[in-house]
């Protein structure tokens, strides 16, 4: 039992034995795509609480964060909403967290607009976010320098003809990401977001963007999927 309340208090029980195994992307790295899913794997199989924020703060601003996920606000199937693309005001809702064996992944609102090139970020997990098997809290992340990264120093290097990898190596990481950075208006112009072979876990919204092309490495390998 995580947690034990009486006419006087409430007590708190935080896991003695669940720690951080390794963080995606790892503390220090640079050159990371700034529409990047956060991951972070434990030694155990972890449990995601409806309670708790998961922020990211830029380095330069430790007071207001660039984005909150409020685990409190998730329904009760995990999800909730998510910012609407642009081009597009239908509102709809997501999975901010996903946890796959003892790894969780951590999607931000928005695909873009909250990180940008050239930057240093760091993750901050609440006491709670997340708990064991028997229920007993991860104590989270509050330090500044335990979850810190560095974006890329540019934005792609065609503009209008983005690469999206899983890897890293391309411009972007997902395709809604960069199909985010093209303009609504194409003037005429051909767009061809190129996406290599892996598996994509995101939902993609192409409203309002005309003249646009989406292009697989190979219809076997480039994966696009979703609840």
């Amino acid at each position: 039992v995580n947690s034990v309340t009486s006419s006087l208090a409430t007590l708190t029980v935080n896991s003695t034995t669940m720690s951080v195994a390794s963080l995606a992307p790892a503390n220090g790295a640079v050159n990371i795509c700034y529409d990047t899913p956060l991951y972070i794997t434990f030694n155990q199989t972890p449990v995601l609480k409806k309670a708790g924020k998961i922020r990211i703060y830029n380095v330069i601003n430790s007071v207001t964060p660039v984005e909150t996920i409020d685990l409190g606000l998730n329904a009760t199937n995990g999800t909730q909403a998510r910012s609407n693309y642009p081009g597009d005001s239908t509102p709809f809702n997501y999975y901010p967290v996903v946890i796959t064996g003892t790894t969780a992944a951590i999607y931000l609102h928005s695909a873009s607009g909250l990180l940008t090139s050239n930057q240093t970020y760091y993750v901050t997990v609440d006491d709670g976010v997340f708990a064991d098997t028997t229920g007993a809290y991860f104590v989270g992340i509050t330090a500044t320098n335990v979850w810190q990264f560095a974006t890329k120093v540019g934005g792609p290097v065609d503009p209008a003809n983005p690469v999206v990898n899983v890897d890293g190596s391309g411009d972007f990481v997902t395709v809604h990401g960069a199909a985010d950075s093209l303009a609504l208006n194409a003037n005429g112009v051909r767009r061809t977001i190129r996406i290599m072979n892996g598996t994509y876990f995101e939902l993609v919204n192409i409203s309002g963007k005309t003249n646009l092309t989406l292009l697989g490495q190979n219809r076997y390998a480039t994966i696009i999927k979703y609840p």
